[in-house]
């Protein structure tokens, strides 16, 4: 039979798991944020338009989730000309690889512990 560390191990690694994808930035868990993220994520950068479209948020939708997210470091901008105009691209930074590996990696984790 089983110690009564290995059961208590095995019932406390969902609840681990949930504590430490609670732990991530609270700004993430948005679905229009982890679109945000998962496009930076899989493109490297993308420019305002761009992500307008691919995620299907207004203009002002997306200022506002991108704000929020560069507020914790997650995003950042950076701004070039482009013959008249100014272009806005943002990145994701080393912080914000992090947090979406984490988080996917956790959500991985407990599909596995609660499979249907």
């Amino acid at each position: 039979m089983f110690s009564v560390s290995v059961v208590e191990e095995f019932s406390l690694k969902p609840e681990r798991l949930l504590k430490q994808l609670l732990e991530l930035p609270s700004v993430l868990f948005n679905p229009h944020r982890i679109g945000i993220m998962v496009e930076l994520y899989h493109a490297g950068a993308a420019d305002f338009p761009q992500l307008a479209h691919d995620l299907g948020i207004t203009p002002g939708a997306l200022a506002t989730h991108l704000k929020a997210l560069a507020s914790e470091r997650l995003v950042e901008s950076k701004r070039e000309q482009v013959e008249s105009r100014v272009r806005t691209t943002f990145i994701i930074t080393a912080k914000g690889l992090s947090a979406i590996e984490q988080m996917f990696s956790n959500l991985r984790e407990i599909s596995r512990e609660f499979p249907r």
